[in-house]
């Protein structure tokens, strides 16, 4: 495959602009979704929207808009296909995935056009989303949280040491096209969310820039609040995700001459990874995927990673110490419980300590799940 420094990565002074609307069951909402695409102040917009096998009133409400948008239907596929589908059928130098429930505000495509033009080398542009209701209406809050700092620059050091770092859900994004033409490809058979890909791979291949403004409305509703606690599931499945991403990132490393990424996935001072390995030791130590782990080396692995970490206050890196080490001392039959309580609660979106005292929530947009999306943003755009 092609370097970074390989491609074309010249921008014209009037970039089009594609915003992909992939789209499953969400009828209430997708309509909304594309009329914030149109009412954007940049001129050169064009909606890509890829329904994935909806079985509600999304095909009605998607057929309206064929005048005015690329609607494509398809069979049930999933979300990283959907994307990809919705990619490919685009024809714009810079692209925007927006979740179907979401929304964008009305000068985001022509501040995310700005930024480029100021940096063409950049890989990728993000922002915070402001979180609004099922009516549209704000809730005070935004995702990630305003206290939480989001990095930008040159992120290649910080990555390869560490794996993750805060960033914003999918609607909170903008790719040039040669970002996406050369790092899709790459992706793993087993990766199942753009967002997580992207926002791990695109800075080996160059800066990020941040919005200091939201750019997106991140509704929240009943159908992306998870119910599950299915902990070890959850758990399980974080790994999983980590575990393909971990690989990813090799590859994508491989390809750009990038060396320090370690073989073992385990190797990363990644704090989270920690935990959830050290929740799935806890919960079922015979059938933990990850054979050489012990309670101990865990723990301690997760506590030296969260108390270096540059971008947390140290108030927030002692919390997660401290949970770290109660989760490995508590005994068997209080694990569970010990969960609910730090891990799992629910909150409202709208509270001022938003979100879990652990993890960030996140949706599935083809069913209903919660997992970590990184975490953070002081930027010095507009």
């Amino acid at each position: 495959m092609l370097r970074s420094d390989q491609v074309d990565r010249r921008v014209t002074s009037s970039p089009r602009v594609t915003v992909c609307v992939p789209n499953f069951n969400y009828g209430h909402f997708v309509g909304a979704a594309i009329e914030s695409c149109l009412a954007q102040s940049y001129p050169h917009v064009e909606v890509v929207v890829v329904d994935d096998g909806s079985t509600d009133g999304s095909r009605e409400v998607l057929s309206s808009y064929a005048d005015v948008a690329t609607v494509i239907f398809q069979s049930h596929k999933g979300a990283w296909q959907t994307y990809g589908r919705a990619f490919s059928e685009s024809a714009g130098d810079i692209v925007i995935f927006l979740d179907a429930d979401d929304l964008l505000v009305p000068d985001v495509v022509e501040r995310v056009v700005q930024a480029f033009a100021e940096m063409p080398r950049a890989s990728r542009v993000q922002w915070r989303l402001q979180v609004v209701d099922t009516d549209g209406n704000p809730t005070g809050a935004t995702f990630p949280p305003m206290h939480w700092e989001m990095p930008d620059g040159d992120l290649r050091r910080y990555v390869v040491e560490r794996r993750t770092y805060v960033w914003p859900p999918t609607s909170g994004n903008a790719y040039p096209r040669w970002v996406l033409e050369l790092l899709l490809p790459i992706a793993v058979p087993a990766t199942r969310w753009i967002d997580l890909f992207l926002a791990e791979t695109t800075v080996l291949v160059g800066p990020v820039l941040c919005l200091s403004r939201p750019g997106s409305c991140y509704r929240w509703h009943g159908a992306n609040e998870s119910g599950s606690r299915d902990y070890l599931k959850v758990y399980r499945d974080y790994i999983s995700d980590i575990v393909t991403g971990h690989e990813n990132l090799r590859r994508v490393a491989g390809a750009e001459g990038i060396g320090g990424i370690p073989q073992a996935v385990t190797a990363a001072k990644d704090w989270a990874f920690a935990s959830y390995r050290l929740a799935s030791l806890k919960l079922d130590r015979p059938g933990h995927p990850l054979a050489d782990d012990r309670v101990c080396t865990v723990a301690f692995s997760g506590v030296v990673a969260v108390m270096s970490q540059p971008y947390f206050a140290w108030s927030a890196r002692m919390k997660r110490a401290s949970w770290l080490v109660a989760l490995a001392l508590t005994p068997s039959r209080l694990v569970v419980p010990f969960l609910e309580r730090t891990a799992f609660r629910r909150k409202s979106l709208s509270s001022p300590r938003t979100g879990r005292r652990h993890l960030a929530v996140q949706r599935d947009r083809t069913g209903q799940r919660e997992r970590r999306f990184g975490m953070g943003c002081r930027a010095p755009r507009s």
